[in-house]
């Protein structure tokens, strides 16, 4: 929370809180810029969703070292941060799978990782079991990011369609694979944690 912060702080503060929630409208911005593609003008709102994506990434890198740098990271900010990745990067997912530029079950796949997590997350508090920031969530946010760029710029250069359907097919496998990997590493940590809560419990 922000009360303890001066005047300042919370206006620095609020203002994290409006950049990290940026990035939903960024994705929404993509949604827009990509559905109303046609062939008159496939290339400049294509090109624009890009430039989309890539300030919803910079924004994820941005509001978290600010706020580590400023000294202002919160309780809310901790909550806004995953919430604004899970849902600008899902929306982006869902436009892409739409236009058939990735795979249809990635937005599935991350659906179910995100409610899993959240599930987690609340038996994990119940438990009073403390999960830092894990390698594995670094990594599927770096992953989905470089995905994300890669496949909403495929329109933009003149690529044999078999190609461009090799590129589609493996970031999509991959990207999942990622998703995938930091469910099982995440689960696993607190499963192993809370095991050692009881344990110690039973001593």
């Amino acid at each position: 929370m922000i009360y303890n912060k001066n005047p300042n702080d919370k206006i620095k503060i609020i203002l994290l809180y409006l950049l990290t929630l940026s990035r939903i409208f960024f994705a929404f911005l993509v949604f827009i810029l990509v559905v109303k593609t046609d062939n008159q003008n496939i290339f400049i709102l294509n090109f624009y969703a890009f430039l989309s994506v890539l300030l919803m990434e910079i924004t994820d890198l941005l509001d978290g070292f600010l706020a580590r740098r400023l000294n202002l990271v919160t309780f809310a900010g901790k909550i806004i941060d995953p919430f604004s990745d899970s849902i600008s990067r899902l929306i982006v997912f869902g436009t892409l799978a739409y236009k058939g530029l990735c795979l249809s079950f990635v937005p599935i796949i991350m659906v179910l990782r995100d409610l899993t997590i959240a599930y987690i997350n609340i038996a994990r508090i119940s438990y009073s079991i403390d999960c830092p920031i894990r390698f594995s969530g670094k990594l599927k946010a770096f992953v989905q990011g470089i995905s994300a760029l890669i496949l909403i710029s495929l329109p933009l250069f003149e690529l044999e369609i078999n190609l461009k359907k090799q590129i589609i097919i493996f970031l999509s496998y991959f990207t999942t694979a990622i998703i995938l990997y930091s469910l099982f590493d995440y689960t696993f940590y607190t499963i192993m944690k809370y095991k050692k809560l009881q344990v110690e419990k039973d001593k």
